[in-house]
């Protein structure tokens, strides 16, 4: 087995070598004819550590942003590989990353790093226990962003105070959250509220100051602070 790594491009030795347990991956790189070959593989292996640490570092970051900020970073290759991508996603969570994924209209990009997940997964657990919890995640808010769209088409065909009294009912009687349970245990929950405050985050400044003239004061000052915190 050293011999065949040792025979194969340093890259790509110490590409395979990184999912080896350290061990194993110690006891090949011993095996090695040539001293300088060891170093070298050593170094590149150090180097993949210091990148993915680098990495993982700037996940910690995405990861209190707001996913519409999140799109054009890691939404793309522009930034970031695949791979590189990969890890991001895996780091700030899934129901942060289905948040990103659902604000793209590419399908293409949604499903390959969803697949080099998957294949980092069973290279490193020898199973994949979280790309099915990202595309059930996915779907959720994908759907949840369609229908924001189409109502707030709806809604802005309405009068100001025809809209302040849909948004009013939804608010104030909101029933209970619809629930969507993830295999790790988390759970993603959506009422009418949260339906209601993103048509208003889609509207214009004109048209929310319009519409919370309609409103009682208390109601008013409520969407008011809401609207102001940030989107995490």
């Amino acid at each position: 087995l050293a011999s065949i790594f040792d025979n194969m491009k340093s890259e790509d030795s110490a590409h395979l070598l990184k999912y080896i347990n350290e061990d194993m991956r110690n006891s090949i790189i011993n095996n090695f004819k040539l001293d300088a070959k060891k170093r070298e593989i050593k170094t590149l292996l150090n180097t993949m550590d210091d990148d993915d640490f680098k990495i993982k570092n700037a996940a910690e970051i995405y990861s209190t942003e707001n996913p519409e900020e999140l799109v054009n970073i890691i939404g793309n290759t522009d930034t970031y590989s695949i791979d590189e991508l990969a890890l991001i996603y895996k780091s700030i969570g899934i129901v942060k990353g289905a948040q990103v994924l659902a604000k793209l209209d590419n399908e293409t990009f949604v499903h390959e790093l969803v697949s080099s997940i998957k294949e980092e997964e069973i290279l490193i657990n020898d199973e994949d226990l979280i790309t099915e919890d990202i595309l059930k995640a996915y779907k959720v808010y994908r759907d949840f962003d369609n229908n924001v769209a189409q109502l707030t088409s709806v809604y802005e065909k309405m009068s100001d105070a025809q809209a302040a009294d849909l948004i009013k009912r939804m608010i104030r009687n909101s029933g209970s959250p619809q629930n969507y349970h993830l295999s790790n245990g988390e759970v993603i929950s959506i009422s009418d509220e949260d339906l209601a405050f993103a048509i208003l985050t889609k509207f214009s400044e004109r048209k929310v100051a319009s519409i919370l003239t309609y409103l009682d004061t208390n109601l008013a000052s409520e969407i008011t602070k809401k609207l102001s915190l940030p989107n995490l």
